[in-house]
């Protein structure tokens, strides 16, 4: 096994520095160990195509193992390192499940729209949770999903067909841009924000931390902030805004939502998320004081989780507009 000395070797410095200061030794520790374990491989069923029944027999009947998980009823663990065939079967190719990780699956959970809802996906590529949010809906009302990268966005084309999501509106532009002209018309926004992805760390994928660079979390927190006034102010009263992001600092987290609760321009509520997501093992209290500055106190109802060999790290706030 891969010391921890050795994974602070290979993490940048800066990285490793931002994580003692947010969290105490004992989660820096665990957080640190979850970066040299290789994570399980989870899929949802996707409900346009099959069955959780039907998948459940084609998988037994291929002798893959797989465990259900108790808070996700559509999801399962691939018991053993089996991921590249589960990849070669028809089951994947035909877009009957959607392999997805279980950080990933619980902001669409968490916005729970509903049938006929306007919905938009202010960073969707490549698909994921745009698709999950068209299975839960059944493919009624409508998601506008947005992308400004064409090559991005050919891949959200791709899984939308593949998944057979027919409720998409595709938009390649920036967010902000977008929002200007759909002033409280929407019932539920999802913000997955673009991130520094602290939360996705692996020892062993360079691509999940090499690019890593501590100017760049103050450049991500100042886009954050404008996307998500953006999206606030394109939802309807009462409309619902679900921000997350796959990293692990205070300033692309709690700082966001304690800049939109202070906006003068929008009038925002933090929105208490379920029990059931609470209570997930990885699950931590919101950081409410950062050094000299608090925060405010509603923020402890968000969620923050802490990598493991079965999660990534993930910040999601639920967020009501009332005004």
């Amino acid at each position: 096994m891969i010391s921890i000395a050795e994974v602070k070797n290979l993490i940048p410095a800066d990285a490793i520095s931002l994580l003692e200061e947010t969290f105490n030794p004992a989660l820096v520790n665990k957080i640190l160990l979850a970066f040299r374990q290789k994570r399980n491989t989870t899929f949802r069923i996707n409900t346009l195509k099959t069955t959780k029944q039907q998948v459940i027999a084609d998988l037994q009947k291929e002798k893959f193992k797989i465990k259900s998980i108790s808070f996700l009823p559509e999801v399962f663990y691939l018991d053993g390192d089996e991921n590249n065939r589960l990849l070669k079967t028809d089951i994947v190719k035909e877009g009957k499940i959607y392999l997805q990780s279980i950080s990933s699956l619980l902001p669409p959970l968490i916005l729970e729209p509903q049938k006929n809802d306007k919905i938009l996906d202010m960073a969707a590529s490549p698909g994921s949770k745009t698709t999950q949010i068209a299975a839960i809906v059944a493919n009624t009302g409508s998601i506008d999903a947005i992308e400004p990268d064409f090559v991005r966005m050919e891949r959200l084309k791709h899984n939308v067909e593949l998944l057979g999501v027919t409720n998409v509106n595709f938009y390649q532009t920036r967010g902000e841009d977008f929002c200007k002209d759909k002033k409280e018309y929407y019932d539920k926004i999802l913000l997955d924000a673009p991130c520094s992805g602290e939360g996705r760390f692996n020892f062993y994928d360079k691509n999940s931390y090499g690019s890593w660079k501590k100017n760049n979390v103050e450049k991500l927190s100042n886009l954050q902030k404008k996307l998500l006034k953006s999206a606030v102010l394109a939802t309807k009263i009462n409309g619902i805004i679900v921000y997350s992001t796959c990293t692990l600092n205070v300033f692309e987290n709690e700082k966001v939502i304690d800049y939109i609760l202070k906006e003068t321009d929008v009038k925002v509520k933090v929105v208490p998320i379920a029990e059931q997501f609470k209570t997930i093992p990885e699950s931590v209290k919101p950081i409410l004081q950062w050094k000299d500055e608090k925060f405010n106190d509603s923020i402890k109802n968000a969620l923050r989780i802490i990598q493991s060999e079965n999660i990534e790290g993930f910040f999601i706030c639920k967020l009501k507009r009332v005004g």
